[in-house]
């Protein structure tokens, strides 16, 4: 079964709120979107770690982002791709 898409700008606070990230975290999420802060949430990861290690194909298909939101996250936030995956299989 595929994993489902995750549309960056169609996550209400709401529903964030009911998968346990904080009004806190949504305060102080900087340059962060909700989307950013619900990959966070599932994979215990700071978004960092989750978008700089691999490809932008292998990272979509893990993560159900497609790669040009992981693209433009990785130029928004400054990060480099590196070697390697620190995502679950």
């Amino acid at each position: 079964m595929p994993k489902p898409k995750h549309r960056e700008s169609k996550m209400p606070k709401r529903v964030l709120l009911e998968l346990g990230i904080s009004r806190e975290q949504l305060r102080n999420r900087g340059q962060k979107t909700p989307l950013m802060l619900l990959l966070e949430h599932t994979y215990t990861q700071p978004i960092e770690t989750i978008i700089g290690s691999g490809s932008l194909s292998d990272i979509a298909k893990r993560t159900g982002v497609d790669n040009t939101t992981i693209s433009r996250w990785r130029k928004k936030l400054g990060i480099q791709q590196r070697n390697g995956t620190n995502l679950p299989s």
